[in-house]
């Protein structure tokens, strides 16, 4: 059985709404998608558990690792911002 668009949709508003209540960075990708930020791999079972708890499906997670390209842009970007 396939799960339908409109489950994804409802679960992802619920799921952006139960992870930035726990203060994460979560933005909206696209039908049903977050990508959540600021989390460290060793922190991803707490994501999970949060979203699972709050009777949420979890149907797939991938921690992104940034190229040494995209680190370093996002280090200038937020240097830019502060100085």
């Amino acid at each position: 059985a396939s799960r339908s668009p409109l489950r994804g949709q409802l679960d992802a508003v619920r799921a952006e709404q139960v992870l930035s209540g726990a203060a994460y960075l979560v933005e909206r990708t696209g039908s049903g998608q977050l990508k959540v930020t600021g989390v460290e791999r060793h922190q991803a079972d707490r994501v999970h558990a949060l979203l699972v708890h709050a009777g949420i499906r979890l149907y797939q997670s991938v921690y992104h690792t940034p190229s040494l390209e995209q680190w370093f842009l996002e280090e200038r970007h937020a240097h830019a911002a502060v100085g």
